[in-house]
């Protein structure tokens, strides 16, 4: 992984010294990481989950999606799903 990270650094201009690889992997995950909570807002475990995590409303978006019909979502991950290859081989044989 270090090494991988070096000649990316390299290539952007970075000095090869390990704090520097350190913080150029630390300003990737910052820009990179994306992540989905999904919670339902139904009862008191939500109103506490955002007390105890002001930051889920400070420094976050949230999306409110209403309950969506089967045939939508079917739809939804069929189309995402589409092109991407989930078969790989394993012992020559062909899995999903």
């Amino acid at each position: 992984i270090r090494n991988r990270l070096m000649e990316e650094a390299n290539r952007s201009g970075i000095s090869p010294t390990s704090d520097s690889i350190y913080q150029f992997l630390i300003n990737r995950i910052r820009l990179n990481l994306h992540m989905v909570l999904c919670m339902s807002p139904i009862g008191n475990n939500f109103r506490n989950r955002l007390r105890q995590y002001p930051a889920l409303i400070n420094c976050t978006t949230i999306d409110w999606f209403l309950a969506w019909p089967k045939d939508a979502l079917l739809e939804i991950g069929n189309k995402f799903l589409m092109n991407l290859n989930l078969i790989t081989t394993i012992g020559g044989r062909d899995k999903l």
